[in-house]
């Protein structure tokens, strides 16, 4: 994770645990990177100021499997004796982070 930046309002405090280092953040939302597949992982949030640490709200989140990304099959309609328009729709679960479609003609890739 990144090293707390300089621009964090005094009285916020970014602590290490267990070998690891934590990011300070004052935003109501993050995304958490390089979890694993298929794996449970307990998440938890409290609210820090001057007073302390509030009390902790917990959840268990479940991160997709690794198993299928497929896009739903293609469709396609004929434009002119010598092109045709391929279209599909994206896959429901991702594994991992997107970065593109490949597709191939006759099994030779021909955009990517």
């Amino acid at each position: 994770m990144k090293k707390p930046s300089s621009a964090i309002p005094a009285g916020l405090k970014c602590e290490t645990r267990y070998d690891s280092e934590y990011e300070c953040t004052n935003e109501c939302g993050i995304t958490i990177s390089s979890l694993s597949a298929s794996t449970t992982y307990r998440i938890d949030v409290c609210v820090i100021s001057n007073k302390g640490k509030g009390p902790r709200v917990t959840i268990n989140v479940v991160t997709a499997s690794a198993g299928d990304s497929n896009p739903a099959p293609p469709t396609f309609s004929i434009v002119g004796r010598r092109e045709i328009h391929i279209k599909w729709q994206p896959p429901e679960v991702l594994s991992g982070r997107f970065s593109r479609y490949e597709l191939l003609c006759n099994k030779r890739c021909i955009y990517s």
